[in-house]
């Protein structure tokens, strides 16, 4: 497996924790809504604190690699590259 290809598999699965990381914490503080009370406020408390720390830490390893991607491959994620027939 080349470099650039494990760059790319680094920066996908980190965004893709990302992502879920952050539904998951939407999903506990809807959660901890509903509950309320003092079940609820530890619910929240535990996404807010614990939890969105982590994220953090995984999204910026994410936008280091994503950064080094662009550097060395002088192209985004997100470039359209069309086929050309």
């Amino acid at each position: 497996m080349s470099f650039k290809k494990v760059l790319i598999t680094i920066f996908a699965i980190c965004m893709a924790i990302s992502l879920f990381g952050g539904f998951t914490i939407f999903a506990m503080h809807i959660i901890g809504l509903i509950i309320g009370a003092e079940q609820g406020a530890a619910i929240m408390t535990f996404a807010s604190g614990e939890i969105s720390d982590l994220l953090i830490q995984v999204s910026s390893i994410g936008i280091v690699v994503g950064l080094i991607l662009l550097y060395l491959t002088d192209t985004h994620t997100l470039t359209y590259h069309s086929e050309k027939k």
